[in-house]
């Protein structure tokens, strides 16, 4: 962002994500189902972690880095995953760790609806950049991070899901997983207080059931 270039630089300024453009694509025609936020950064600290957007090596990387100090600006659109049945975790049936136990394997498949969202989540970023009049050095095309949900899916169908409704697990009647682990699609909204409120409602079922005697 050009207008912040010889800006003071800190180390005070807390959490590096400083703004969130909540999903705007409700009313507009769109070829994908779901949606998709964009957070962004400011790294006005005196630790440079965006140095690697920009082109050069030696002391001409260090002139391009120092010449646009410290106006970086990290723009990230998030979007939701729908539930895929090629995504998921099995073990390994040869590689071992240390102790001799399978290790995991993660298996994630993007299917027709992610692409197309991802194309759509570019396009309005890159819209929106150009729109502003910022300097845009790099673009990312695959996903870069992520937020780690899945894997004992939540449903009401013990054959395709892990956990019903309050986290119980189908096929043991007193085991309950209260972690992001059970959500059947990971949304482009931080998962923290859904989380809390998920854990809160099992905690409350769990107390009922027991002073039912039922578990």
């Amino acid at each position: 962002v050009r207008e912040l270039i010889g800006g003071k630089a800190v180390n005070e300024e807390g959490a590096l994500d400083h703004a969130y453009i909540p999903s705007y694509m409700h009313e507009r025609k769109r070829d994908y189902a779901r949606s998709f936020g964009i957070q962004f950064n400011y790294h006005n600290r005196r630790l440079v972690p965006w140095a690697r957007s920009v082109d050069g090596f030696g002391a001409a990387l260090k002139a391009a880095i120092k010449a646009r100090y410290p106006a970086y600006v990290n723009f990230a659109p998030y979007g939701e995953m729908l539930p895929e049945a090629g995504s998921r975790i099995d073990l390994d049936p040869v590689a071992r760790d240390r102790f001799g136990l399978p290790l995991a394997r993660v298996h994630v498949r993007y299917g027709e609806n992610e692409r197309r969202l991802f194309a759509a989540m570019r396009g309005e970023s890159r819209r929106i950049l150009e729109a502003s009049g910022v300097e845009i050095l790099s673009e990312r095309a695959d996903p870069a991070t992520n937020h780690e949900l899945g894997g004992c899916r939540m449903g009401s169908d013990p054959r395709a899901s892990v956990v019903d409704r309050f986290c119980r697990a189908h096929d043991v009647a007193n085991l309950f997983v209260v972690d992001g682990s059970v959500f059947p699609s990971a949304s482009e909204k931080n998962p923290t207080l859904t989380i809390m409120a998920l854990a809160a409602r099992t905690a409350d079922f769990v107390a009922e059931q027991f002073r039912k005697g039922e578990i």
